[in-house]
């Protein structure tokens, strides 16, 4: 099920964090590509860096920023109505701005059924989210197709908005 959500929290809480990333002292890392390692090798347009922050990873929180930004997990339980059993990642990604519009690679969060991602836009960008059709199942050996892939949403990013889409399901954004 794909869904958007828009002024998801209380807006002085989405202005506090947006202060917090863009803020001198985030600290933000530079990831080579967005394609998993064991993809990186076999795919051509996974090129392109971007900037991220690792919250949280198998089970743990990896950064003292954490605190601030679990927050957003609260609210999600509350209005999609869900309970929070487990969490693989939280991250924030920060992708660069490019003189023409670059697709990244289009992946899936996890194989498993039953998984549920959530974007939370801290700002708003012309670098939109795009979803496809196809998912990706537990037994599907090697990368899909990217070129057959079937869009049927591409979401704005706009402030203080969430969007929720299964794991499972092929996605990619655009930079802005």
């Amino acid at each position: 099920m794909i869904r958007v959500i828009d002024k998801f929290l209380p807006a002085s809480l989405a202005t506090k964090l947006l202060e917090e990333v863009e803020d001198f002292g985030f600290p933000w890392y530079y990831k080579k590509n967005n394609a998993p390692r064991s993809m990186a090798q076999k795919i051509t347009y996974a090129k392109y860096p971007l900037l991220i922050h690792t919250l949280y990873l198998n089970n743990t929180p990896t950064s003292q920023w954490f605190n601030i930004f679990n927050t957003i997990l609260y609210f999600i339980e509350d209005r999609f109505n869900v309970n929070i059993l487990n969490i693989e990642r939280v991250k924030i990604n920060c992708v660069l701005r490019t003189e023409a519009p670059i697709l990244y690679t289009p992946h899936v969060d996890t194989e498993m059924q039953g998984y549920t991602t959530f974007v939370y836009y801290l700002n708003t960008s012309d670098g939109c989210t795009n979803i496809y059709n196809e998912r990706k199942e537990c037994n599907h050996n090697g990368l899909q197709d990217t070129d057959s892939l079937t869009l049927i949403k591409q979401i704005q990013p706009v402030h203080n908005s969430i969007l929720r889409f299964d794991s499972n399901q092929y996605h990619s954004y655009l930079s802005p």
